[in-house]
C-alpha cells in the first residue's frame, strides 16, 4: 500500500505553490502520511459531512479537566483508523499554558517507523 499524493500545505494550512514551476506543490510518501495525521488531529469528528468518521472528538480534547490518558486514547482512536497505520507505538501528551503538545511514534503498514509532533491550542 502506498502513502498517496496530496497538495502540500504550509504552516497556515494553505496550499503551497511553486512559482518556479507555476504549479501546486505535492507531497507524497511518508510526508503525505504525516500531513494527513496533522489534518486529522485538527478536524473535529463529523466536520466533513462526506467523511463523518474522519477527525477527532475536539470538544472532548478541549475539556481542560480531561486526563492525559483520555487524551491519548482519543488521539490513538483517531489515528489508528488510517489504513496506512499498522500500529501506534508511543503517544506523549503535554499541556503548556493553552497549548496541547502531541508526540506520536507509529509504524506504517510497510514497516516504516515515523515520529509525528504537533501542537494545538488548548
Amino acid at each position: 500500500m502506498g502513502y498517496g499524493i496530496s497538495i502540500k500545505l504550509n504552516d497556515a494550512n494553505d496550499f503551497t505553490f511553486s512559482a518556479m514551476h507555476n504549479t501546486l506543490t505535492l507531497v507524497s510518501n511518508t510526508d503525505n502520511l504525516i500531513q494527513s495525521i496533522k489534518i486529522l488531529l485538527k478536524t473535529g469528528i463529523g466536520e466533513i459531512r462526506t467523511f463523518p468518521n474522519f477527525g477527532i472528538d475536539m470538544p472532548l480534547l478541549l475539556d481542560r479537566t480531561l486526563s492525559n490518558d483520555n487524551i491519548k486514547n482519543a488521539v490513538y482512536n483517531a489515528i489508528i483508523k488510517d489504513p496506512r497505520v499498522a500500529s501506534i507505538d508511543k503517544i506523549k501528551i503535554s499541556k503548556v499554558d493553552r497549548v496541547l503538545n502531541i508526540a506520536v511514534q507509529l509504524t506504517s503498514t510497510d514497516g516504516t517507523v515515523l515520529d509525528f509532533r504537533d501542537s494545538t491550542p488548548w
